[in-house]
């Protein structure tokens, strides 16, 4: 009792606790008790209220039995819950305390059933104190007697772990024989879900788990990790596994669902105890996509001394489905070892699959050690295969030898199978398999491992379970929903979901289906090689997040076509494939270029979808072809007759008629209806069509506007042209025949087309269908009139004269005519027509003063009406004399202007005569007058006048050198703007033309001056007479040149008269080339000669400045050769040893403002007569330095004084030269040899007293031998190699060279003597440095002619 008083004070306590923390108020709040509703259906009281229930509730409580008891002692959770226990509104646990609390709470006998809690954080139990940190399960014993006999109180509600952990949970009581222990105790038709738990260590008797110590009725537990250390000490029972110690539905059937075991370790003691590695003791249950991992340790697995699972421990009316197993399971002294279950009683396995090892139980001849079941009962009777009432099959493991032993018992048929079975084993990284039957394996093939299983979990769904294989009808009517399985990276099965494809049908309108009408397929794009096409005959499973390409495409067959329903905001203009998501929300899927579209794979069994629709291919109308007769009957008086139009449809029925054109409302209207009908009968996703009509001039159409199902309804209009301009023609007709006849009853016909358009959303290929009727509409006039006299009419009612007054010629002078048009005759005839009785009479208001009337014919029917009018314009009437003589007035005022003098004049011809039955009858005629003016003169220039009549223009040339050199500076031959003036100046307006004020310029000397049209006059900087002034000092002239300025339109004229005075500043020689003709002579001994000199040495060649003088100052370019001195004196300087291949040299002229050039040109002869030590001989060398001009130069071999022979130059090649036989050339250098290139060699046999190189270039043939003449090498270029036999022959020529050509005449050629990686190429089609002109061949040329010798 003491322990009574001490809780009752704890529940005081914490009432006032309570009573104190919330605020005052009566405001209700919801509060179960074990004796009212869930929290959602309890009814709300005031807080008073219910801390008094509370404290009233337990008291009772207490009275009637201990509220806990030793187990709880001093235990002190707090229920104190966030939230309401809804299901939308969950009691939230977030610390030890609460978790205590609720444990607390259901030991006392809350169950707390259909209430919800929730878990918002981690909680770490190993900060638990008291108990010595031992935890009391939730929904657990009072006390620990009630342990020994009683039962524990159970947990009913549901707990959502929301992904979070509770760590450090640890059950020990040495002292006490502990039973249903684990984080809960007992959980009876309660669910826990989405929790990990991590235990320590849990001991005690019996019924141990981590999650929980037993599972009954219809509870569930779906996504629940555990891992820790079990022990049971019961050496008789001592159930335990990894979810819970035992599991048993009992009346009902407990789930364990997408459950793991993370490194479970177990040991039980118990000889008749069941281990699994999820559920022990296991009875009326279904274990689903569950996975055990253990570790392989001797005391580190899943082990016991009897029956011992990796899943379960035994299996009695349990289906255990796609398993998974891996780490060693058993030990020594085990009853039974499997490793899915370790005793099948009764139930299903189908889909598991083995990674580890059955440990040996050293039980000898009687060990049971299966690698899916340990034993059986030999009454416990089962059978292999796929069909609904088989137990055993899709079961694999990671080696042969272990796929033949799926039972460890062995009773007769524990391990006899087919292939139909499905047990093998997998290979190749979890990609492949093999499936055992006895001695034989059967690969697999082009199927992977993954669609093996896949196969397994189709075949538990359409067969075990009755279910479809598809994501809608996977789970129907399950409590679970299997996983299925999906290639990974490299083709292991991995967790993936269902994506289904349906057949996919179509609605029609008229309520009837079209059913398989489209193709849907679906590709996953991750792993490629490894996914298969999915469609509505091949389902299969896809992992999350991979990225899936659908195509959809129509089944059409004949008339019966198929489209996506359109959606033209869409991307691909149609309503896009659907997918189901996470939420079981349809989703549009993504459009992709080309037609296809994706989406990801959500994490959820997924169905999709499109929608498609039959399009109208044909549209049939009726009736095709249709008639409507119009009559319209006319009576009585013809002139105004009575009228009647009836309207029969092609029967003959009377369907609208009209009185006087007015409707007949005694006629019901019955318009004439056209049914349209989409593809014969109506099967189609839309029936509707637009109507419309081809002529709505000739049917009225009644049908609503848009797409409609309704039938179109046509009538005739009456009020059309058709009609109309019938019954108006033939009415004019009538009357222009003066109603002598009546209209003639003719049919008239014509046909419209009424159309009707489907919606081009559900027409083939987006485009609308028609159908057409013809309707045909006759008319016919039915004239029943009598004829009546009427009155007089005339033949014209109106007429117009115009008298007209003519102007021509000149405008000061014209030329005058007036003219009137032609008289009109007026008729006058009884309507209707019949003859006269008397004359008729004709007047008008003015009593024939402006007018004329003539009248003819046998009564006076005709009369023929003139205009009076004086054609000299002198005596007209007064209408027309007054403006004539108004415009005369104005042509004195003002001779230039146009006359336009206008008036208009009406008058009224009246034509009476005697009708017998009507009197008298008239007619009247309107007659207007215009006069008019018609001045078509002209205006003609008289006077012509050019603004300026003489005019000066000094012009200036200003040049860099001499007269001919290029113009830098230039001045006067801006343009010169010319104006011309005509008379009379009239105002350019329209009263003042035609006027032609065009001028013509020109100039007397286009080639001095150049004028525009519009007097803009500019000189010619190229005219003649520049040019010839620039030839002859003093370099400037003067030109006078005309104006004409003429009018184009009678020639009158004027002259003007421009002066151009030209000036040229330049500076200029008198000579433009000096030429100096020397002759050396050598005398004495050759080593040591003597010089002479004849011929003349200076010459002087003054320049000059124009227009006035300039300091001009005189300078040479080659002073070594050429002196000049300030006074224009250009002397050579007689040096023997310059250099004297330069035969020419440059003198300038240079003032203030340019420069001018005179070339000095040098003819120089050597005459040698020296003598040798020797002999005293003469040489006889004789060559050229240059092609020359005039006569030319040339030179007689000599040797100048210091010359000798030398070594070889720098750079050049050393060697030999040998002859053949041939006379050919070879050369080599060492045991080099050249060939097919050039070379650079030093030539032992040159004489440099004769000018030749002791090195020179050579060229080598492909054979090696040395090359004379033309050669052309690989950059294009020519050379020429010196055939002559002076020692030098084949050296490559450079400078000015005469070559013999075929003619047997010489050419002049220059080939480049500079080292510029071209040193020898001809020179061809351009200047040479020294100023000399090459054709494309190479040869010299004066006036584009080429020099010969």
């Amino acid at each position: 009792m003491e322990k009574v008083k001490k809780k009752w004070k704890w529940i005081l306590t914490t009432a006032i606790g309570l009573r104190l923390l919330l605020p005052m108020s009566t405001e209700a709040i919801p509060i179960a008790t074990d004796s009212m509703a869930a929290p959602d259906k309890s009814p709300s009281i005031s807080l008073l209220e219910t801390m008094s229930t509370v404290a009233a509730k337990s008291f009772r409580f207490v009275e009637e039995k201990e509220y806990v008891g030793d187990l709880w002692e001093d235990w002190g959770g707090t229920m104190d819950f966030p939230g309401d226990g809804s299901k939308e509104i969950p009691f939230q646990i977030s610390t030890i305390s609460q978790l205590m609390g609720l444990s607390e709470s259901v030991a006392s006998g809350q169950s707390y059933k259909d209430t919800y809690f929730e878990l918002t954080n981690d909680i770490d139990l190993g900060g638990l104190s008291i108990n010595s940190g031992s935890w009391n399960p939730i929904g657990w014993y009072r006390s620990g007697e009630e342990m020994k006999s009683g039962n524990p109180n159970s947990f009913q509600g549901v707990f959502d772990g929301n992904g979070n952990t509770i760590y450090g949970l640890k059950i020990l009581n040495p002292g006490k024989p502990l039973k249903n222990i684990g984080l809960f105790g007992v959980i009876d038709g309660g669910v826990v879900k989405h929790l990990k738990v991590q235990a320590d260590d849990i001991c005690g008797l019996d019924c141990i788990g981590v999650l929980a110590g037993t599972i009954l009725g219809d509870s569930t537990i779906y996504d629940v990790t555990v891992s820790g250390f079990l022990f049971a000490e019961d050496e008789s029972e001592g159930h335990v596994g990894g979810i819970a110690g035992m599991t048993d539905g009992q009346t009902g059937r407990v789930i364990v669902e997408n459950c793991t075991a993370d490194g479970i370790v177990i040991q039980s003691l118990g000889e008749n105890g069941y281990v699994g590695g999820i559920s022990g003791k296991t009875r009326r249950a279904d274990l689903v996509d569950n996975t055990a991992y253990t570790q392989d340790g001797a005391s580190n697995r899943i082990q016991g001394k009897g029956y011992v699972g990796g899943i379960a421990g035994n299996m009695d009316q349990v289906n255990v489905y796609n398993s998974y197993v891996d780490g060693t399971i058993g030990g020594n002294g085990s009853r039974a070892v499997g490793g899915i279950v370790g005793l099948y009683e009764s139930g299903n396995l189908v889909l598991a699959r083995f990674a580890g090892d059955i440990s040996r139980t050293n039980q000898g001849a009687s060990a049971c050690e299966g690698t899916f079941l340990g034993t059986r009962h030999s009454r416990a009777a089962f059978t292999y295969g796929t069909e609904k009432n088989d137990n055993l099959s899709y079961l694999f493991t990671n080696t042969p030898g272990k796929a033949k032993i799926v039972f460890g018992s062995r009773i007769d048929g524990d391990n006899s199978y087919s292939k139909s079975a499905h047990i093998g084993y997998w290979t190749d990284n979890e990609t492949r398999y093999s499936i055992v039957s006895g001695a034989t394996e059967t690969g697999s093939r082009d199927q992977y491992f993954y669609e093996e299983l896949e196969e397994g979990v189709r075949s538990v769904i359409t067969r075990k379970l009755g279910n479809e294989y598809t994501a809608q009808g996977a789970a129907k009517d399950l409590r679970f929903r299997l996983d299925h399985f999906a290639p990974g990276y490299q083709g292991e099965p991995v967790t993936g979901y269902l994506l289904s494809v349906p057949r996919i049908d179509a609605k029609n309108a008229n309520g009837t289906y079209d059913t398989d009408v489209a193709l849907l397929t679906a590709l996953p794009n991750g792993n490629q090689s490894f996914y298969r096409t999915i469609d509505k005959d091949h389902g299969g499973a896809v992992a999350p997040g991979i990225a899936v390409t659908v195509v959809t495409a129509p089944k059409n067959k004949g008339d019966h076509r198929y489209q996506m329903v359109v959606d033209e905001n869409e991307e691909g203009m149609a309503k896009p494939p659907t997918y189901i998501d996470e939420e079981g929300q349809q989703i549009s899927m993504n459009y992709m270029s080309g037609g296809g579209y994706t989406f990801l794979m959500p994490g959820r069994d997924t169905e999709i979808n499109v929608q498609y629709q039959k399009v109208t291919t044909r549209l049939n109308v009726s009736p095709e072809e249709t008639e409507i007769f119009v009559v319209h009957t006319r009576s009585g008086d013809r002139k105004k007759p009575e009228t009647r139009t009836e309207v029969r449809n092609s029967q003959g029925k009377l369907i609208d008629r009209y009185i006087n054109g007015a409707p007949d409302a005694s006629i019901e209207v019955h318009p004439i209806s056209i049914h349209g009908e989409h593809n014969g009968y109506g099967d189609t996703a839309d029936r509707t069509m637009k109507w419309s009509v081809d002529d709505s001039d000739l049917l009225e159409l009644t049908v609503p506007e848009g797409y409609t199902t309704d039938d179109a309804r046509v009538l005739p209009n009456l009020t059309g042209s058709f009609i109309q301009e019938i019954l108006h023609r033939e009415i004019q007709i009538q009357a222009d025949n003066q109603y002598q006849e009546i209209i003639q009853p003719t049919i008239y016909e014509k046909s419209a087309v009424v159309t009707a358009m489907t919606n081009p959303k559900s027409s083939l290929d987006k485009h609308p269908v028609y159908g057409n009727a013809k309707v045909t509409v006759q008319f016919q006039i039915l004239d029943q009139t009598t004829r009546r006299v009427e009155g007089l009419s005339l033949n014209q009612s109106n007429l117009t004269f115009t008298v007209t007054r003519k102007l021509t010629g000149d405008r000061k002078a014209p030329e005058e005519s007036i003219s009137c048009t032609e008289p009109v005759v007026l008729s006058a005839m009884l309507f209707p027509q019949q003859p006269f009785y008397k004359n008729v009479t004709w007047k008008d208001q003015e009593s024939q003063q402006i007018i004329t009337l003539s009248p003819a014919g046998e009564h006076g029917e005709n009369v023929s009406v003139g205009i009076r009018y004086d054609s000299e314009g002198k005596a007209c009437p007064a209408w027309i004399q007054n403006i004539i003589n108004q415009d005369n007035q104005k042509k004195k005022e003002d001779p230039y202007k146009k006359l336009d003098g206008s008036a208009m004049y009406t008058e009224t011809i009246t034509a009476t005569s005697e009708d017998r039955t009507h009197g008298l009858v008239s007619s009247e005629c309107h007659v207007t007058i215009c006069f008019v003016t018609q001045d078509e003169t002209v205006i003609h220039p008289e006077n012509i006048q050019i603004d300026k009549q003489k005019i000066s223009r000094d012009l200036s040339l200003t040049k860099a050198g001499d007269s001919q050199s290029k113009t830098i500076k230039e001045l006067g031959f801006e343009p010169i703007t010319l104006k011309c003036s005509l008379s009379p100046e009239c105002t350019p307006k329209e009263s003042y033309s035609p006027y032609d004020r065009e001028i013509l310029w020109s100039v007397s000397e286009p080639d001095v001056l150049e004028i525009t049209q519009d007097g803009l006059v500019t000189p010619r900087k190229d005219a003649l007479w520049i040019k010839e002034a620039l030839k002859h000092p003093p370099y400037k002239a003067s030109k006078t040149v005309q104006v004409f300025a003429v009018a184009k339109d009678n020639g009158i004229s004027d002259t003007a008269e421009i002066t151009l005075n030209l000036q040229t500043d330049c500076i200029q020689f008198s000579q433009k080339d000096v030429i100096f003709d020397l002759v050396l002579t050598k005398t004495g001994k050759r080593s040591n000669p003597t010089f002479t000199w004849s011929g003349n040495g200076e010459k002087q060649n003054l320049a000059f400045s124009y227009p006035e003088k300039k300091t001009i100052t005189y300078q040479s370019s080659n002073p070594e050769l050429v002196a000049v001195s300030q006074t224009g004196v250009i002397t050579f300087v007689l040096d023997p040893n310059a250099e004297w291949t330069k035969k020419t040299a440059t003198v300038y002229a240079t003032d203030e403002r340019g420069t001018d050039t005179c070339n000095v040109i040098l003819n120089l002869k050597v005459v040698d007569r020296t003598t040798s030590a020797s002999s005293g001989g003469k040489g006889s060398y004789v060559g050229t330095t240059g092609p020359g001009k005039g006569t030319g130069g040339s030179s007689v071999g000599t040797t100048l004084a210091g010359s000798g022979h030398s070594a070889a130059p720098k750079g050049s090649v050393t060697g030999d030269w040998t002859q053949g036989t041939d006379k050919r050339w070879k050369f080599s250098s060492g045991t080099q040899g050249y060939q097919n290139q050039w070379a650079y060699v030093y030539n032992p046999y040159a004489d440099p007293e004769k000018g030749q190189n002791r090195a020179d270039w050579f060229r080598f043939d492909q054979e090696g031998y040395m090359m004379t003449g033309w050669y052309t090498d690989t950059d294009n270029n020519q050379y020429y190699l010196s055939p002559i036999s002076d020692n030098t022959m084949g050296h490559m020529v450079t400078g000015w060279y005469w070559i013999p050509g075929a003619d047997g005449k010489k050419r002049c050629y220059y080939f480049n003597p500079v080292s510029d990686g071209t040193k020898g190429a001809l020179f061809r089609g351009k200047n040479t440095p020294d100023g000399y002109l090459v054709n494309e061949d190479g040869a010299w040329i004066e006036n584009g002619v080429v020099v010969l010798r």
